[in-house]
């Protein structure tokens, strides 16, 4: 597939949906295909090895609970959903990295932790989509088949976005 790709690929190591751990062999292996670029990992044993050995090879790193130790390593291109319903604690904890304020920055990523967890209870997509319309996001953005959240849980979601300053 990446050898006709006309789009740079990157690796999914996701074990839980692949069926597949990938490993620092497979990634060395597959990467000799030039059109394979990058990886998508949670992994800060494999990030850190890539960044090491590979420093060419991009990684995406996504265990948000460790972006600021991934971030301290100099791992810095991280993705998670939660950035997006919690614009202003990335743009403070981006500012505070870029400084090397690695106490601050990891303050910022704690309240959107904070939200987080707050979701899981009620069901993490239903509360990104009430958090995504506080914000003025309209729209849906949970699985069609998701339940929806009752008044009692938005208002919980609206505190805790008031509470870490995003509203």
């Amino acid at each position: 597939m990446a050898n006709v790709s006309p789009f740079p690929v990157y690796l999914y190591d996701l074990p839980i949906v692949t069926k597949l751990k990938i490993t620092f062999e497979i990634v060395k292996e597959v990467s000799k295909c030039p059109n394979i670029i990058g990886i998508k990992t949670g992994d800060i044993i494999l990030a850190r090895r890539l960044k090491i050995e590979m420093p060419k090879f991009h990684v995406l790193f996504s265990t948000i609970d460790l972006f600021d130790v991934a971030n301290a390593f100099g791992i810095g291109k991280v993705l998670d959903g939660m950035f997006s319903c919690t614009p202003r604690n990335v743009q403070k904890m981006s500012e505070y990295f870029e400084q090397g304020n690695f106490i601050e920055d990891g303050k910022y990523l704690n309240k959107i932790l904070d939200l987080r967890d707050t979701m899981a209870r009620y069901g993490i997509m239903p509360c990104f989509t009430a958090a995504m319309n506080l914000l003025g996001c309209e729209g849906n953005f949970a699985q069609d088949y998701s339940s929806k959240i009752n008044k009692s849980v938005f208002e919980i979601i609206k505190s805790k976005m008031k509470e870490i300053g995003e509203l």
